[in-house]
């Protein structure tokens, strides 16, 4: 047996059984295997499921049925984006170094160009003190905030304070922009603060998918969401190079977003939210990820997630998630794109 993984689940007796019994038969048929290997249609399912995530059987399309794919080709395929994203997090990595270092200038300077002659910290942890940094670059913004908050769902007080914060920028002429997930357009409280700072004149736009907290005042400031050494705080940041790619990061993603103004005008426009959600969340299966780190990333709850892994089965008319998977992308039954709502 292999030994599960993040991603990856136990290679179980039953399946390598089922393996070695397609190699014999030179392909699958699911009640031949089960009277054969003496195992419920559910189980010889269950292994199908998994010697395809492990790449060892695959279709045949012209016979319309699986069949066995070789042991060191099904390594290298699971192997090559496993290398992938490790040279890609080497190159992350690479520039992460790289960018702190610059931050670690833009501390020590810092120190002498706050207007107030206060030291600013680059990490804060205490969330009283994040509080009021915000309070004060809020108060002193002049031209324009741009903010990604991803994630669940703030606290009701958050969501007042937030408003307090953003209404007031407004009420200065301060241009307001703010990204959030998808998911947020489900969210009783987000909507009303949404509806309310629109009509005040913000823009509001939702993507798929935002990975940091981000808040940045007039392209000079930047309050990144990060965790350190002494657990999750916020990065300030107020180097001009780094606070551009930040500001550069979210234009590219603004262009890409679906107006929100609150309260969701139509079913259409329900659907095709609710559709690319699972569209992110199908894409995010496929690639074995948990439903406990999809849920995080989509920014909802394990239920709320699973739910939707429900509903991509039902549309499908699949048994198990692998098929749903290999149903739904071979008959695009999910429209993949963020096609409702874009400016």
């Amino acid at each position: 047996m292999l030994a599960e993984d993040e991603h990856m689940p136990f290679l179980t007796s039953d399946a390598c059984r089922l393996y070695e019994w397609i190699l014999e038969q030179g392909g699958l048929d699911i009640e031949a295997a089960g009277g054969a290997l003496r195992l419920p249609s559910a189980s010889v399912a269950a292994a199908v499921d998994l010697l395809a995530c492990y790449r060892l059987v695959k279709r045949a399309p012209a016979r319309g049925q699986f069949v066995a794919n070789r042991p060191d080709v099904a390594a290298a395929e699971l192997a090559r984006p496993l290398e992938r994203e490790v040279s890609s997090a080497q190159r992350v990595a690479e520039g992460a170094r790289n960018a702190f270092e610059t931050l670690i200038s833009a501390y020590q300077s810092s120190e002498h160009s706050e207007r107030s002659g206060a030291r600013l910290p680059r990490f804060v942890t205490d969330s009283a003190h994040i509080n009021s940094l915000l309070d004060e670059l809020s108060d002193r913004c002049a031209h324009e905030v741009l903010m990604a908050r991803p994630s669940s769902p703030p606290l009701p007080s958050c969501l007042t304070e937030i408003l307090q914060r953003d209404l007031a920028m407004l009420s200065r002429g301060v241009r307001v922009r703010g990204l959030y997930q998808h998911a947020a357009r489900f969210d009783v409280g987000i909507r009303s603060y949404v509806e309310a700072v629109t009509k005040a004149g913000a823009e509001v736009r939702s993507v798929r998918e935002l990975s940091h907290a981000v808040i940045i005042f007039d392209r000079a400031t930047a309050f990144v969401s990060a965790e350190g050494e002494e657990g999750y705080g916020v990065l300030i940041v107020r180097e001009r190079a780094v606070v551009s790619f930040l500001c550069a990061i979210l234009e590219r993603t603004w262009t890409n977003g679906l107006t929100f103004v609150g309260e969701i005008k139509s079913q259409n426009e329900e659907r095709a939210l609710a559709n690319s959600v699972r569209a992110s969340i199908l894409r995010l299966l496929i690639q074995g990820v948990r439903d406990e780190a999809i849920a995080r990333r989509m920014g909802i709850s394990v239920r709320t997630c699973r739910r939707h892994i429900a509903e991509i089965m039902k549309i499908a008319g699949a048994e198990s998630r692998f098929q749903a998977g290999y149903m739904v992308a071979g008959r695009q039954l999910l429209d993949a794109k963020d096609g409702a709502g874009r400016n």
